[in-house]
């Protein structure tokens, strides 16, 4: 039975608006192409659980907004057997993300051992690996970087992580202008 004072949820950066308004393009193309769900572009910092002893808000004001916007640079595109990982741009590692992801995980009373692999998918759905290829063969990424200036708190549906459309926003936070 699962403790109701331990909540799952996933941090995620999400890009600038004129970044998103594209990005949330190739999404719903892909949603439509492929009978997909549709979700908001993002980058999970992390993901694990919290507690009602962890101030979860307090900690990402802390270690969030002196380090947002934060630009990563596009690397390719890719694609796994995994379902998170149907389909995505890739990113080169980060610094600042990489000191965000651990500065969260480092405050939290259980941390988990959520490995970070900066990517941002474009599609969830279960397609063999040569159907993946092909769907990531249909876009070509004209951009260096990525810019993201806001982090998000996401929690599943009651169901899980699976339930794409029951995933909700907990809180954001924002860069300072």
């Amino acid at each position: 039975m699962a403790d109701p004072a331990v909540s799952q949820f996933a941090l995620w950066l999400t890009p600038i608006p004129s970044d998103r308004r594209w990005l949330s393009k190739i999404i719903q193309d892909y949603a439509a192409a492929y009978d997909a769900p549709m979700f908001e572009p993002h980058v999970t910092v992390y993901s694990g659980i919290y507690s009602a002893q962890d101030d979860l808000p307090k900690i990402l004001s802390q270690r969030v907004v002196p380090q947002l916007p934060i630009a990563l640079e596009v690397t390719g595109l890719g694609y796994t057997e995994n379902f998170f990982r149907t389909g995505f741009i890739t990113f080169a590692p980060n610094e600042a993300l990489t000191a965000l992801s651990h500065g969260i995980r480092d405050r939290l009373q259980s941390p988990t051992d959520y490995r970070l692999e900066p990517h941002l998918s474009l599609v969830y759905k279960d397609l063999s690996l040569d159907q993946k290829r092909l769907a990531m063969l249909r876009i070509i990424l004209s951009v260096e970087f990525i810019t993201f200036d806001t982090l998000k708190v996401v929690t599943p549906s009651a169901q899980d992580w699976f339930d794409i459309s029951g995933w909700r926003e907990a809180f954001r936070l924002c860069a300072v202008s």
